[in-house]
């Protein structure tokens, strides 16, 4: 075996062992979360999904600032769609993000449901997180990993009412079209939001 072939097996079997040692923490994980089966095939979709994997696989740093981001972008998403000022959905002039989802809230574009879901994942020790501050870090591993928990859940909640839909003989029947991107023959691309891992 030449050293190139020895180097990948080795790490195979780091790779392999891990994840045999986490296995059970990973199923949980897993299973403690919810996610919306079907969302439009959008630029943030992919991100969404990673926030979620990110969990089952213990990165809760990285869950927690993936779904942030996600966040933020998801109300520069609400505002353009619902056809607002291009001052609500940037930050030029400087708006915070809380001035921009109190306002898509005061509009009638979100749900007091989903303000408090997008509240909640902004308030989630997001300067201490984001900027590596010392002052406000979760003290705890237990206490990161609820934080990370709870970003995810109501990230959850907040695609689950944004793209809600119902099913009509197989037809996807998107509940807020404007959300949707929707073509000419009535289809729409989705992300099937179904894996666990």
């Amino acid at each position: 075996m030449d050293a190139g072939s020895y180097e990948r097996e080795r790490v195979a079997n780091e790779i392999r062992a891990e994840f045999e040692a986490h296995r059970g923490l990973l199923v949980e994980r897993a299973l403690d979360i919810r996610k919306h089966g079907f969302l439009p095939h959008t630029h943030f979709q992919a991100a969404s999904a990673e926030a979620k994997t990110c969990y089952i696989h213990g990165h809760f740093y990285g869950c927690i600032m993936i779904t942030q981001a996600v966040a933020e972008g998801l109300i520069k998403f609400i505002a353009q769609r619902n056809g607002e000022p291009e001052v609500y959905w940037t930050d030029k002039p400087k708006r915070s993000v809380e001035t921009r989802r109190n306002y898509l809230r005061d509009q009638g574009h979100i749900s007091a449901d989903v303000h408090a879901a997008f509240e909640r994942i902004h308030d989630a020790s997001r300067n201490s997180l984001h900027h590596m501050n010392r002052k406000g870090q979760p003290s705890t591993f237990k206490e990161l990993q609820e934080l990370a928990r709870r970003c995810v859940e109501d990230m959850y909640i907040i695609e689950s009412w944004l793209f809600e839909f119902h099913l009509d003989n197989g037809v996807l029947v998107p509940h807020r079209r404007q959300y949707w991107d929707i073509r000419a023959d009535g289809t729409t691309p989705v992300f099937l939001n179904l894996m666990n891992c």
